[in-house]
């Protein structure tokens, strides 16, 4: 399964892309917005085999997961973006994504996080998709605002940590792209 936009390629994680990953954890910018706990090259490298097979769990599972995203020009991955299940949320899928801060603020989180949306409420039976970041990790929170995604306040109750929850019903993006529920 693969999703082409006009820069990127987003497709299932594998394998292959355990040192890009790794890089992507061990990065701190990228740690400091993801929570993800500081780490030495092989602990990163070591969560990035568990993060990929974790998705590859939930694709089989699931139908979705975490993708790689690769530009169009590229084979290595320079993040991942996906929709992913959310335990006691049978109705809604959490939107993630993380690039490596050389390719922040070119727009490609907010390329990358469409493509999942759009593929997400045609293809999958989703509901809803909600979204979370730390309140100070203001570009993300303005990719999800670029989404239409609604603000619905501070949360610990998915990751033990107080991050902003953003919503994104199904209807609202139907009535947005002027389909019908």
């Amino acid at each position: 399964m693969e999703i082409h936009t006009p820069r990127l390629v987003l497709r299932r994680l594998d394998t292959g892309d355990v040192e890009a990953m790794a890089a992507l954890f061990h990065d701190p910018d990228v740690r400091r917005h993801l929570a993800v706990l500081p780490m030495d090259p092989h602990e990163a490298r070591s969560f990035a085999v568990q993060f990929i097979r974790e998705s590859r769990t939930e694709f089989r599972d699931a139908g979705s997961g975490a993708m790689a995203v690769t530009p169009w020009a590229a084979s290595v991955p320079i993040g991942y973006c996906g929709l992913r299940p959310i335990p006691n949320e049978a109705e809604a899928l959490e939107l993630m994504y993380a690039l490596s801060p050389r390719f922040w603020g070119l727009g490609l989180a907010t390329e990358a996080a469409r493509a999942c949306l759009e593929w997400g409420f045609r293809s999958l039976a989703m509901q809803s998709v909600l979204a979370l970041a730390r309140p100070d990790n203001t570009a993300s929170v303005r990719v999800m605002q670029k989404l239409g995604m609604t603000y619905s306040g501070i949360t610990n109750r998915y990751y033990d940590d107080s991050l902003a929850l953003y919503r994104l019903p199904r209807f609202v993006w139907q009535a947005r792209r002027g389909e019908r529920p």
